[in-house]
């Protein structure tokens, strides 16, 4: 699953497309946004992007992940519009066969 979306990101569909009866580990990573970084006060963040663009270099990081880590499942979720404090703009999820690699690959 590769998507780039403009509502908040549904971890519970998330979730289930990464679900395998061979998985013994699902990681669910979520980027969110913060109210500050480096001491600056953050009130919301706009992201936009080309949405093409933006699907062909997360298939490409997804194939080098699984190239990288035994991925049963994987799931990378972007959104893009105004998202407010504490809203998600990234959710990464992998599951494997054992924690660490699936760690490991939600991690990179």
């Amino acid at each position: 699953m590769i998507d780039i979306v403009s509502q908040p990101i549904d971890t519970t569909a998330v979730l289930a497309h990464v679900a395998s009866p061979e998985a013994g580990a699902v990681v669910l990573f979520l980027g969110t946004t913060r109210r500050s970084t480096q001491g600056r006060q953050t009130d919301s963040l706009d992201y936009e992007c080309y949405a093409e663009m933006a699907q062909a270099k997360l298939a490409e990081l997804e194939n080098e992940a699984r190239q990288r880590w035994p991925i049963l499942e994987c799931a990378l979720v972007h959104r893009i519009g105004h998202l407010k404090i504490g809203e998600a703009s990234v959710a990464v999820a992998v599951s494997t066969a054992h924690r660490q690699a699936a760690f490991e690959a939600g991690q990179w």
